[in-house]
Parts: C-alpha cells; sequence; structure tokens
C-alpha cells in the first residue's frame, strides 16, 4: 500500500507460501525414514534394557548401569523428557514465548547456516528495497520498509540509525554500511545502483540472485 504496488507484492507472497508448502513437504518427506530408525533405535535399546534384566539379576552387560523394569523405566522417562524438552522448546519459538534472537544471532555467524539465512533475509529486503524506491517515498522510509521484511531483529535493530544517516544527507549505501551486518556484495550492488541512478532496477536483479541462492540453500538444508 505504501509503495502503490500492493498487486505485486500479493503475486510475491503468493510465489513466497507456494515455495514454503513445497520446502515442508520435502522436508518432512526427507526427514521421516530418519525418525522412524530413531524410534525404533529407542525402542530396541528399551527393550535390551528389559531384557537382560529378566536373564540375569546381575547381568555381566547393561546400559550405562540400566537393566530390568527398573531400568527400562528410568531409560523412558529420560528419553521422554528430552523429547519433550525438544518438543517444547520448538512450540515456544513457533508461538513466539521465547526471545530466539540471540540463538538467531549465533546462527548467523556458522559459516553454512549463516551465509543461508542470510540469503533468505537479503532476498526479501532487496527486493522490497526494489518497490519501496520505485515510488514516492522518502529514502528513510524505503529503508525502514525494507529492512522490515527481513523480520529478523539481528537486521532491524540499526533502522534508527541507518535513517538518522540518510537524515544526515548521506546515501543509503552508507547507511547499510554503517551497521557492519550486511556483505560487501550486496553493499556494492546498492553503491553501483545509486551511483547510476537505477537503484530499483539493481535491487530486482540481485533479489533474483539472492532468490536462487535461497531455494538452494534450503534443498542442501
Amino acid at each position: 500500500e505504501r509503495t502503490g504496488r500492493l498487486e505485486q507484492i500479493f503475486i510475491r507472497l503468493g510465489e513466497y507460501y507456494d515455495q514454503l508448502v513445497k520446502l515442508r513437504r520435502t522436508f518432512l518427506m526427507g526427514i521421516a525414514w530418519p525418525m522412524l530408525e530413531l524410534v525404533g533405535a529407542i525402542l530396541v535399546i528399551g527393550l535390551f534394557i528389559l531384557i537382560i534384566g529378566m536373564v540375569s539379576d546381575e547381568p555381566p552387560m547393561t546400559f550405562f548401569g540400566l537393566y530390568g523394569v527398573r531400568g527400562a523405566i528410568i531409560y523412558f522417562t529420560i528419553v521422554g523428557l528430552i523429547g519433550g524438552s525438544i518438543g517444547l522448546t520448538i512450540v515456544s519459538a513457533m508461538k513466539g514465548w521465547v526471545n530466539l534472537d540471540p540463538i538467531f544471532s549465533l546462527l548467523m555467524r556458522l559459516p553454512f547456516i549463516g551465509t543461508g539465512l542470510q540469503n533468505v533475509a537479503l532476498s526479501r529486503l532487496t527486493w522490497a528495497l526494489a518497490m519501496a524506491t520505485d515510488s514516492d517515498l522518502s529514502a528513510q522510509r524505503a529503508v525502514e520498509l525494507a529492512v522490515r521484511t527481513t523480520q529478523s531483529t539481528y537486521y532491524m535493530r540499526f533502522i534508527d540509525g541507518m535513517k538518522n544517516v540518510i537524515g544526515r544527507g548521506k546515501t543509503i549505501h552508507e547507511a547499510f554500511s554503517t551497521t557492519g551486518v550486511y556483505p560487501d556484495e550486496f553493499l556494492a550492488s546498492v553503491e553501483t545502483g545509486e551511483i547510476a541512478g537505477s537503484l530499483s532496477e539493481t535491487m530486482l536483479i540481485v533479489s533474483r540472485d539472492y532468490e536462487e541462492r535461497t531455494k538452494t540453500f534450503f534443498r542442501v538444508l
């Protein structure tokens, strides 16, 4: 609505959600067999603990000292607590009950994961910046809207500072540079677009490149 290109935004969102559905389906299909193996392994170990306790009151071998009915109960209780903790963490993250910003900031520093997450954010940011700069929005508002599309506090925490830089008569490229979190190739593209007077067109091209990188990242992941 701010950029006057609502229909294009909805088309892009439609493609984005369609891609999410495909990625989720692919992920679930890929993890189904490993999950069956994991559950099978847990049950086999539990059965082993139970059986060796039935064979002998003092078996020659145990599973970390666990054997018999009591050992099986302890084992499954520990497994249940671990599984429940993981499940609770996932649900809490999805519901927004916990602050995941520190974890996300840590992930952003990992070689493969960090680069992939960065590409996801920049694919959104560059496309939104292309739409925002090809409108009557001010540079400050355009940058703010673009950065907010990343939906990541890793980038959004710098919005006020970036707006102040632009307010002092600096360029959009300089505003992004002051944060220290954006890759050099992205900064070079922004600078080139501004110098050439075609920032919107440049960002649109760059966004397609980041989108392809994002798809590759999720396939590998």
